[in-house]
């Protein structure tokens, strides 16, 4: 008795792993574009939907398209600025913009004495203008951190 329970699991077992190997009919997939096989390339199968035309302007996005709008560091050291001047961020223009590598977490811009992580830190060097008075601003990448230069 104990035999044939043996056996038949062992049966069942075999059946299972036979029906997985087996593999079924592939998924359809919502575009009719074949689904991924082993061994396939998940850079090849990219959908080109990913950098379509989706501003409607002619031309497809690439990875460093963000379109017309400004980094967060931008808006962040303009909503600063606003701040200190007690003016609406509207009021403040970008003159411009350059992505920077800082030598330091100071921003290229220490105080006296002040200790500095001598890290390279990605930043922005920022212009911006308010009633024909320009402001320079250093900022960390996500403007997390922000300096300005004295004016």
């Amino acid at each position: 008795m104990l035999k044939r329970t043996v056996l038949g699991v062992l049966l069942l077992m075999i059946a299972l792993v036979v029906a997985a190997c087996a593999g079924g009919t592939p998924a359809n997939t919502p575009d009719g574009e074949a689904p991924l096989q082993p061994g396939d390339n998940l850079d090849d199968n990219l959908d080109d939907d990913l950098t379509d035309d989706l501003d409607g302007d002619g031309d497809d996005m690439s990875d460093d398209d963000t379109g017309d709008l400004p980094p967060v560091a931008v808006l962040e050291a303009q909503q600063m600025l606003a701040a200190q001047l007690g003016i609406s961020a509207d009021e403040i223009s970008v003159v411009s913009t350059e992505q920077v590598n800082w030598p330091d977490a100071c921003l290229g811009m220490a105080d006296e004495g002040e200790m500095c992580a001598q890290v390279i830190t990605p930043g922005w060097l920022i212009v911006f203008e308010v009633n024909g008075q320009q402001y320079e601003v250093h900022t960390d990448d996500l403007g997390q951190s922000i300096r300005f230069a004295d004016s």
